[in-house]
């Protein structure tokens, strides 16, 4: 995918702006606070509807506005297409794709392909479970629209669940009706289990080799999916069916009592692992970003991979703790994919050998083309 022009109005704090990029990499330089990183989230939100900073969508309209406009133009195998966003100070929003209103946000899911890397993702490492699956559950959802149904229905199964554990204990508690629950949950919780060890295997195979180059072959980088209902490498559902039944009905009194399901894909960890070590724990500052790096551009290669399609690469404040020489192998990593790269200033970048780029300044929510002499 080729990201042609994008239009900004009344969106943070750009008043009125159109951008026509380059199809290679896009360099976007300022200083701090100037709007840089604005950029690239209305990029994102254009591919996944929503932002990657937060989650009020009011927050995006200009101070002073009522509402804000942004759309992107953008080519791709079959054509060329538009996602308009339209958003509201009562956090109301309005999406369309080539003109035509979606009922629902999950609709634009894999129209626009776009992969990030910001600060705020060094948190999928350093803190808890919760970002490490929110992690995969988004990037599966942009390759496979059922993963995103089979998520959402597995998590009305697990609230019904939870609510009747609330409301009841195990003298009150309906066996058969609880069986009826657990048999919905287990079917949509298998189908989400299924999908997210299938893409860390896959994750694995390409971020091995990615990691192995940016750390200049000083370090190997895993994915473990790691579940109580997983006893057996060789990945036999049937037997992890079967052991999913039985911690749900072996841990009912402690689920009853403490009113929430306690086992299932809601509560699996996604370990990341260097050299065969939790990097949660051991993993230094500048470990912990390459390793968070190597992930991103995993999930780019493996998201053109399945999809057939080059998604975007957004990468927000990639080389503060990089030296040059990491610097450059990114650069050269990444040469075949469009990329909107924001950065102070370019110092150790060796702009002589990249093929096709261009470099933006941002100052005070105004972006012009550095024009070459």
């Amino acid at each position: 995918m080729i990201l042609r022009k994008l239009n900004l109005y009344q969106f943070r704090n750009y008043e009125r702006t159109t951008v026509e990029f380059s199809e290679g990499t896009n360099f976007i330089i300022g200083k701090n606070a100037q709007g840089k990183t604005n950029i690239l989230e209305s990029i994102y939100y254009a591919s996944y509807g929503k932002s990657f900073r937060n989650n009020k969508d009011s927050q995006l309209v200009k101070e002073g506005h009522e509402k804000s406009y942004f759309s992107v133009d953008y080519d791709h195998d079959y054509g060329s297409s538009t996602i308009e966003v339209k958003l509201l100070l009562e956090n109301k929003k309005e999406i369309r794709i080539n003109h035509q209103p979606v009922k629902k946000t999950s609709e634009i899911l894999g129209e626009f392909l776009a992969v990030i890397f910001s600060p705020d993702d060094l948190k999928i490492i350093k803190e808890g479970p919760v970002l490490r699956r929110r992690f995969l559950d988004r990037e599966i959802s942009q390759i496979s629209r059922n993963y995103y149904h089979y998520l959402i229905q597995y998590q009305r199964v697990l609230e019904l669940r939870n609510n009747y554990l609330k409301k009841n204990n195990e003298k009150s508690c309906d066996l058969i009706y609880l069986e009826t629950i657990n048999e919905q949950l287990i079917e949509n919780g298998m189908k989400v289990v299924k999908k997210r060890i299938d893409y860390v295997e896959k994750l694995n195979d390409i971020i091995k080799e990615v990691h192995h180059r940016i750390s200049e072959e000083k370090e190997v980088l895993k994915i473990a999916y790691v579940s109580p209902i997983i006893k057996h490498k060789d990945r036999d559902y049937d037997k992890i069916e079967e052991e999913y039944k039985r911690i749900l009905n072996e841990k009912l009194s402690v689920d009853l009592k403490n009113n929430y399901t306690s086992a299932g894909p809601h509560r699996d960890e996604i370990s990341i692992l260097i050299d065969g070590k939790d990097l949660k724990i051991f993993g230094s500052q500048g470990q912990i970003r390459t390793a968070t790096l190597s992930l991103v551009i995993g999930v780019m290669k493996i998201t053109h991979r399945i999809v057939g399609e080059k998604p975007l690469l957004l990468l927000d404040d990639v080389f503060s703790e990089l030296d040059d020489d990491r610097k450059n192998i990114l650069l050269d990593y990444v040469k075949d994919y469009q990329t909107f790269i924001t950065a102070t200033d370019l110092s150790g970048i060796h702009l002589d050998k990249i093929n096709d780029y261009q470099i933006y300044e941002v100052e005070e929510g105004k972006i012009r083309r550095r024009s070459f002499q």
